[in-house]
């Protein structure tokens, strides 16, 4: 996107994404705890913003192919109410919409998954999801759409085309049927093996290298 705008290949520097480890601050309300009491014992789930370049409407057609798997969409955004009722419309009576969660609970819902989708019809960068999907050990699937395919290849994701329904219902059903124990075993294996990129310190180290490249001409010219 950064070389379509016209801006040189010397210009782009690339810092991993900041994943820092967890702080502690899992603790999880009342409210929230009779969410997480009400959910299937098996599911997939969807966190994030609910706007249209998330592409949860495509989530929802993607569904309607399967009735027996139940998905938990977890956020709040301007097309909350239109995606609900959308969902009623489609007799999605799998799909429970869980709005808003904190931290902690989130951190429960991607521990608990089977997989985690982000089906983005825009071009996502490096979205925090997807690291804290793979810090817990669970699969992602995702659109291959801005940065999200580099993303899975290195997460031992499964990516599919933005916006393409049929594809997505596709993986679903792969993961669905999947041994979710190998499935989550591959996960830890690729963050064991790329994590440390995204560390905190590793991220510093990385920005700081940025400052330096910058400053240097201007320490050479004094």
């Amino acid at each position: 996107i950064m070389l379509a705008a016209g801006i040189g290949h010397d210009r782009i520097v690339h810092v991993a994404q900041l994943s820092p480890d967890p702080d502690g601050d899992s603790a999880v309300t009342p409210g929230e705890e009779r969410v997480l009491d009400g959910l299937p014992p098996r599911f997939l789930a969807y966190v994030g913003r609910l706007s249209t370049e998330k592409g949860v409407h495509v989530l929802l057609e993607a569904m309607q192919s399967h009735p027996g798997i139940p998905l938990v969409i977890v956020g709040d955004g301007p097309q909350a109410d239109d995606l609900r009722a959308r969902s009623a419309s489609m007799a999605l009576v799998n799909v429970t919409f869980a709005g808003r969660l904190g931290r902690g609970a989130v951190e429960r819902v991607l521990e608990r998954c089977t997989a985690l989708v982000v089906p983005s019809v825009w071009a996502e960068n490096a979205p925090m999801v997807v690291f804290e999907a793979a810090r817990a050990g669970t699969p992602v699937i995702a659109s291959r759409s801005g940065g999200l395919g580099e993303l899975l290849d290195r997460m031992a994701g499964r990516a599919v085309p933005a916006g393409d329904a049929v594809a997505l219902a596709d993986a679903i059903h792969h993961a669905w049927r999947a041994d979710d124990a190998r499935m989550r075993e591959q996960v830890r294996i690729a963050w064991a093996r790329h994590g440390a990129a995204h560390a905190t310190r590793a991220h510093l180290e990385a920005v700081e290298a940025v400052y330096r490249r910058v400053m240097a001409p201007a320490k050479a010219a004094a």
